[in-house]
């Protein structure tokens, strides 16, 4: 669940707020109190039992203070994180920050820095230690940042203050019903339009009876619709069976939400109760094909199981765009995992594991032709799910499984979102592992070698790399020989790539499966392209790019031109890679692939170097990665490509000159990603980009006016330098630093506006 509040260029979709409740159902009184405690802190913390309404809490208490920050308001559900995964993980997916090697922290630190705003971290008891280092870290190096949290337990740390949120009121004014009946009678308005007086007193002795806690009561609610109020209320003076957890001596408020939990537990069928606890294991929710799949003893009336179990309020039905799939709240789904043995409890780990392996080889079939969007969206929605399936691989000593969900679909899962250094880490823990002679273990190896070879350790990768082909030799299959065959020839001169990959294709071509095949080709091209073979690259992307409009394609494709766009950089062809670059953005922006659209803007910020517009350069790097990783979105794909947004950096800052760079920056990092694309692509330009010539902000200087003017007379910075017997560092120099003056982004504008002075 995340809330509708700014988040900026974030790397992930924003979805809808939950439910609010009706305007008379508020907590006017707490938010006031609220609100103000927030105002003389750094660290606020909302704390309550499960079920309370923290989220919904905070939620509202953010947006009633947003114009108090207007650096941005940032929401994390931790509830997606487990309490052995990674909190850094977990918010750099949501901001949009790639996760390194190493240095997480110092990332996110970064991505906030000075900026004025308000960080919601909710549900943080699970994993309150990490929470505790990443606040401390944000509070010392943040200075306007603040800090809403979420937790059944305080920090406890020196900055923090502590609100306690109370149940909604069980005593009604007068007249009036308490906030906790009106909140009963409005889940059940559809059954009872009309309450007696009767069905008014019982309502109010439950919602006392319940704490008044929101979700015990909408619980209880629900059974509205098969019972009496006087019914419900006589199941509550029932002895429960006591499955709360806690001591004695917690508070009556976590044992009375464990009692209705476990109450609701009780109506459900026993065929309900077995659905609920196996799909506990799930992290972020599930499709009903996975609730067929995990219920194997009646797969065919999956909807049949759901659908109670949707009426109940155990389940909530969610959805992204078309697809529709199902959660629990955290309090349900943790309540469901209690009821599971340990041996059921691994036994649905397992079913949990088998269903991500059989997700990950229906995309491997289905992944060249054109639902490579939906995929791109599942992996994406998916990513905790899968994390939790190689965590309990890896806990079960599986390599072999954790293997195959780790590298089955890398390009689509790991370097598709610019996650090549969590990659190369699951690659690391499942090599640890161990390296039995089994498919997934041995393409494991085989990247892991690959990897550590671009990552500096060349003499490990090359020991791995023949470990590699060793085990592919030994399984006996040629299709796994050959791919490990292609990465070996990753690491050689380009001439050698050539020569050995053409006879690669040509010996095994017949036995890859389909995209690994195709990213052969892809580096067939780039080999004949960095060999200095133009024709023979020019012709064999163009047989390739056929081939993929022909499947439906977007994504191989657009690496392939990506990849020639960087080669065309290298060569000194800045037009090429520009159009070039541009054919693969189109695609990238098909694909709705913000980490692929990233890549591709910094592919044109390199073309734009190489074609001396240090201004449009030093803008597209602000329209590539407005908060993210320094490092920049390719090297973050693919560390094979080397640093290519630093490199940009390096020769674009001197050009423009500190200032000017920090404005073009500037001015890329305030457009929408509609607005920066549609610059990218050169097909429109918003108008503070277009329009400033009509009242320039900074006059040029007599220099600048008189570089400008040769610049309208169609002079180059080499003529210009000649002209005027400065150096043409100099030359570019004026001409940007005119450019970034006048809100230009070209030659041709400055010409024009030159001509119109005169």
């Amino acid at each position: 669940m995340v809330a509708e509040l700014t988040i900026q260029r974030a790397g992930r979709g924003i979805a809808p707020l939950p439910s609010e409740y009706s305007t008379f159902i508020d907590r006017r009184k707490q938010l006031t109190a609220a609100r103000e405690l927030l105002g003389t802190t750094r660290l606020l913390t909302v704390v309550g039992p499960g079920g309370v309404g923290k989220t919904r809490f905070a939620i509202k208490l953010a947006k009633a203070v947003r114009n108090h920050f207007p650096g941005g308001e940032w929401y994390i559900d931790l509830t997606r994180v487990s309490p052995s995964g990674s909190l850094i993980d977990e918010m750099s997916g949501v901001l949009g920050v790639p996760t390194p090697f190493s240095g997480g922290v110092e990332r996110i630190v970064s991505f906030f820095g000075s900026k004025r705003g308000l960080l919601v971290l909710d549900n943080c008891e699970h994993i309150l230690d990490q929470c505790i280092a990443l606040v401390h870290s944000l509070l010392a190096e943040c200075p306007g940042l603040t800090v809403l949290a979420t937790s059944r337990e305080a920090m406890r740390v020196a900055a923090e203050r502590l609100f306690l949120l109370d149940p909604f009121e069980t005593e009604g004014s007068g007249s009036s019903d308490s906030a906790a009946a009106a909140l009963f009678l409005e889940r059940c308005a559809a059954v009872l339009p009309e309450p007696s007086d009767a069905d008014r007193k019982a309502i109010a002795e439950i919602c006392v009876r319940l704490d008044g806690l929101p979700l015990a009561i909408e619980l209880a609610a629900t059974r509205m619709r098969a019972l009496a109020a006087g019914q419900i209320l006589d199941m509550l003076t029932e002895p429960l069976p006591l499955l709360t957890g806690g001591p004695r001596d917690a508070p009556d408020r976590q044992r009375t939400m464990s009692a209705a939990i476990e109450w609701s537990y009780a109506l459900c069928t026993p065929e309900e109760q077995l659905v609920w606890a196996r799909m506990s294991v799930f992290v972020g929710g599930w499709e009903l094909e996975a609730l067929a799949w995990m219920y194997p003893e009646d797969a065919a009336s999956a909807l049949d199981i759901v659908q109670p179990l949707l009426d109940k309020s155990i389940v909530v039905r969610r959805q992204t765009g078309n697809l529709v799939y199902y959660d629990m709240l955290d309090t349900i789904r943790a309540f469901g995992s209690q009821k599971l043995s340990e041996a059921q409890a691994r036994e649905a780990r397992a079913l949990h594991r088998d269903w991500y392996l059989d997700r990950i080889k229906a995309l491997s079939v289905d992944w060249y032709g054109p639902r490579q969007a939906h995929w791109l969206a599942y992996l994406r929605r998916e990513l905790p799910n899968f994390r939790a399936a190689i965590e309990f691989s890896l806990a079960e000593g599986d390599p072999t499984s954790a293997g195959l969900l780790v590298t089955t679909a890398v390009r689509p899962m790991w370097m598709a979102n610019g996650l090549a250094s969590e990659l190369h880490r699951w690659l690391e823990l499942v090599v640890g592992t161990g390296t039995p002679p089994t498919l997934g273990a041995c393409v494991a190896l085989g990247f892991y070698g690959n990897t550590m070879y671009f990552y500096g350790d060349r003499d490990e990768g090359l020991r791995m790399l023949a470990r590699a082909r060793d085990i592919a030799e030994q399984i006996g299959d040629p299709a796994i020989f050959a791919i490990e065959e292609m990465r070996t020839l990753n690491i050689h001169p380009y001439k050698l790539q050539v020569a050995e990959t053409e006879k690669l294709l040509e010996r095994y071509g017949t036995v890859y499966q389909i995209h690994t095949r195709t990213n052969t080709e892809n580096r067939l091209a780039a080999a004949y392209d960095r060999a200095g073979d133009i024709d023979s690259a020019t012709e064999f992307r163009e047989r390739l790019i056929g081939k993929g409009i022909k499947a439906g394609d977007s994504y191989e494709t657009m690496q392939l031109l990506f990849e020639a766009s960087l080669s065309a950089v290298g060569r000194g062809e800045a037009e090429q890679a520009t159009k070039l670059a541009r054919q693969a953005l189109s695609l990238a922006l098909n694909l709705d692939s913000p980490p692929a659209i990233a890549r591709c803007e910094e592919a044109l910020a390199r073309a734009a170097v190489e074609a001396r517009d240090f201004v449009r350069a030093a803008t597209l790097l602000g329209v590539s990665f407005p908060d993210g990783d320094p490092a920049g979105a390719i090297v973050n794909s693919d560390p094979r490509w080397g640093p290519v947004r630093a490199e940009t950096e390096t020769e674009t800052k001197p050009a423009l000159g500190q200032r000017a760079y920090d404005a073009a920056i500037a001015a890329g990092k305030s457009m929408t990603v509609e607005e920066g694309a549609a610059y990218a692509l050169g097909t429109q330009l918003p108008d503070h980009v277009t329009k400033p010539h009509l009242a320039p902000a900074q006059p040029l200087s007599p220099r600048e006016s008189q570089v400008a003017a040769l610049v309208g007379q169609g002079l180059t910075d080499r003529q210009i330098a000649e002209r005027l017997v400065i150096s043409r560092r100099t030359a570019e120099g004026h001409v940007a630093s005119g450019l970034m003056k006048l809100g230009f982004t070209s030659r041709s504008q400055l010409a024009a506006w030159t001509k119109r002075q005169s």
